[in-house]
């Protein structure tokens, strides 16, 4: 690079001279300053004082001259330097110009070679594509060889259940042979028994027969022995009569005699008659006791064809969903469109749609009361408009339980067939406002599909179940759109005859799901996303949708006791609470009405809400009192091996808060003994009574005297009285008269 620019050269000589011309100058101002002294100075010191300045003004030009000379010959090397910068220069510049040349012809390479990699990434990537593809269809393939092995499996499985309930069938039809021919026998043994029983009385009849005879003859004989005794005084009367009387002595002593062996016959003949009448008690009790054996294998065998013919029909249905996976296909309609979910179809117990999509709810009004009094009052005067009667306990009850749903989720009704179990949940939902559904359970259910659907594989379509269906429309978080027009409203399902199947088995899940639902008031989206039943819909183009049971929707089950039904388990009854409906004592002559009442609004849910409360809002002394109760009732429970845990505590004291009226201490007294019957006794199933006598009776104190409560310690009592014969605890319910 340059140090001086040439042209600059000229300059530096002006400036020289310029630097000069201002030392002449400055040394005339001087000289002139000094001609002003030397008016006053000698001539000679000022001659000597001008030479002496002007010797250093040449001192001072010559330093100037050589300093400009020394700046010459910088100027000179710095020219050469600059000559030498400027070959350098363009030299470099030439070689820049060569590079450039080079990076240009190096870019155009670069973007060939991006071309290039461009070109075989995409190469790259059509051959993962390729590879992935391939890999899916090996994978595909070989699921499908995996399910068709399942599906040979499958009916190597159905034809082994066939081959075992053509067996069991065999064992039952041999069972039923031997159940008859053991029938057979035990009637025939009954027919020898009564004909025993015939001859024992006729033998008696004889044998009474005979004693009368014997006595009368003894009666005779001992008359004529006094008449011998009496002629033989009278010596004189002649032997031909004594002869006579001694004849007629010795014939009735004869028939005596026969009387007496007629009656040892008569009574060994009644004893055997009685020795053969055991007998056939014997055979009898034995033949029953075969009978009921006979029975008990019957019943046995029919249970497990029934669960074989369940297994069978789920493998029927696996498979058939495996080949309508296997033949592929797809849910759409002839013109291409998605066929539409029968899942989202409004039941006819929310409303109607028409074939626009229109929505008409069933009950689109909203009720303007808000008094929970009104609203019971009126479920009474519609019970009774339709000639059902119910105790007002009953009703009240039946009303907190449902209250305190989001605790204790399901509410049972329990007792014998036509009793009103079903009629109080539909007649209540209609009066209060509810939604109502009735599903009807089948003995062969054994999982949740039986309530909420399935998807079937052949028809490509999701067959719901009404219960499905109406959760769906109630369900404003996974489904809004068609949650929509039902907002705020109310359903009440009713499982009715819940235990004709296992409970367990079919609404174990769901029954987990409104276990763990977040209270009132704490629900959001993402919790409800996150607690929500899933629904496989299969390749219907909508795939794993969500369903969530909400606070709005109430379950109610209805259980008769007899010999066809199955018990609950102890998980369903630690989660509901059980009302039993004992016989009637007065039977109604007349059915009650069966017409469907108009009612044309809901009950706002919000409205429901607002009758709820919690066990906090109860008066101090109301709560002292409810806590101290549960302490004393876990102390016996725990003495008879059935302890409870915060959750029973917990329910136990909402139902008292949520009781109508509970804040009077008499109220709570029969709120917290209706938590005894519906919760705590029915747990007692199985103790044995005489080990539990002792917290048996604490028990019945605290019923009799804390609660007050007559007609349930009097029914305990009942139920916990002990006959010595082992017997243990079983708890039948109490009949109320209020």
């Amino acid at each position: 690079m340059d140090l001086i620019d040439p042209g600059f050269t000229p300059y530096l000589f002006l400036i020289g001279a310029f630097l000069a011309f201002a030392a002449v100058v400055v040394g005339g101002v001087a000289l002139y300053a000094n001609g002003m002294v030397l008016k006053r100075v000698p001539a000679a010191a000022f001659l000597e004082d001008v030479a002496a300045r002007l010797a250093a003004k040449r001192e001072e030009l010559k330093a100037v001259a050589i300093s400009e000379e020394e700046r010459r010959r910088e100027a000179r090397e710095a020219l050469v330097e600059l000559e030498r910068v400027r070959a350098a220069r363009q030299a470099e510049e030439e070689r820049l110009s060569a590079i450039r040349v080079d990076i240009e012809a190096s870019k155009d390479e670069a973007r060939r070679a991006e071309e290039i990699s461009a070109e075989l990434a995409e190469k790259f990537q059509r051959l993962a594509e390729v590879e992935r593809d391939l890999q899916a269809k090996e994978e595909r393939l070989e699921e499908l060889k995996r399910r068709e092995a399942r599906v040979d499996d499958a009916e190597v499985r159905i034809g082994e259940i066939e081959a075992a309930i053509s067996a069991l069938a065999d064992a039952r039809s041999k069972a039923q042979e031997e159940l008859e021919r053991t029938s057979g026998d035990l009637q025939a043994k009954r027919d020898e028994l009564q004909a025993a029983e015939l001859g024992v009385a006729e033998a008696a009849t004889q044998a009474e027969a005979a004693h009368r005879e014997l006595e009368a003859a003894r009666g005779a004989a001992d008359a004529l022995e006094n008449r011998i005794a009496e002629l033989r005084r009278l010596a004189d009367a002649g032997g031909e009569e004594v002869a006579a009387i001694e004849a007629r002595a010795h014939e009735a002593r004869e028939r005596a005699d026969a009387a007496d062996r007629a009656a040892t016959v008569a009574e060994e003949a009644a004893a055997a008659q009685r020795a053969l009448l055991a007998d056939a008690e014997t055979a009898a009790a034995e033949a029953a006791a075969a009978l009921d054996r006979k029975r008990e294998d019957m019943l046995q065998a029919e249970q497990a064809v029934a669960v074989l013919q369940v297994r069978a029909s789920a493998l029927e249905a696996e498979i058939l969903r495996l080949r309508g996976e296997h033949a592929g296909g797809s849910a759409a309609g002839a013109d291409g469109t998605p066929a539409p979910l029968d899942l989202e179809r409004v039941p006819e117990c929310l409303g109607t749609e028409d074939a626009d999509g229109n929505v008409k709810p069933a009950m689109a009004k909203r009720l303007a009361r808000t008094d929970e009094r009104d609203a019971l009052e009126d479920v009474r005067k519609h019970l009774a408009a339709l000639k059902l009667s119910f105790p007002e306990r009953t009703l009240k009850a039946f009303h907190t339980c449902l209250k305190v749903s989001p605790i204790s989720p399901i509410t049972v009704l329990a007792g014998i067939s036509g009793t009103g179990k079903s009629q109080l949940p539909r007649r209540y939902a209609e009066a209060m406002g509810l939604h109502f559904l009735k599903v009807a359970v089948q003995p062969r259910w054994d999982g949740p599909q039986d309530i909420l659907g399935f998807y079937n594989y052949l028809e490509k379509t999701y067959k719901a179940t009404d219960l499905a269906r109406a959760m769906v429309h109630l369900d404003p978080v996974n489904w809004p759109d068609r949650a929509r027009p039902f907002q705020g409203h109310m359903m009440l399902v009713l499982l009715d005859e819940m235990n004709l199947a296992r409970v367990e088995y079919y609404f174990s899940e769901f029954l987990s799901g409104l276990e763990g639902r977040p209270l009132p008031g704490t629900e959001t989206a993402d919790r409800v996303r996150k607690l929500s039943l899933q629904l496989d819909l299969g390749r219907i183009g909508k795939g794993v949708r969500s369903l969530y049971a909400g606070h709005n929707t109430l379950f109610v089950g209805s259980m008769n006791e007899d010999e066809s039904t199955l018990s609950l388990s102890d998980k369903v009854l630690d989660r509901s609470n059980l009302l039993r409906f004992p016989r009637p004592e007065a039977l109604a002559n007349e059915p009650p009405s069966d017409h469907d009442a108009a009612f044309d609004a809901h009950l706002p849910e919000e409205q429901w809400r607002s009758w709820c409360r919690r066990f906090d809002a109860l008066p101090d002394p109301v709560k002292t009192n409810a806590k101290d109760w549960v302490r004393r009732l876990n102390e016996a429970m725990d003495s008879m091996g059935r302890p409870f845990g915060h959750r029973l505590n917990q329910a136990i004291l909402s139902y008292v808060a949520n009781y109508p009226g509970s804040d009077d201490q008499g109220v709570a007294r029969i709120a917290f003994a209706d938590q005894i019957e519906q919760r705590i006794l029915p747990k007692l199933r199985g103790v044995e009574l005489a080990d539990s006598a002792a917290p048996l009776e604490k028990l019945h104190g605290l019923i009799a005297n804390d609660l007050k409560d007559d007609e349930l310690a009097k029914a305990l009592r009942d139920a916990m009285a002990d006959d010595g014969t082992g017997r243990t605890f079983n708890w039948r319910g109490v009949r109320r008269t209020a």
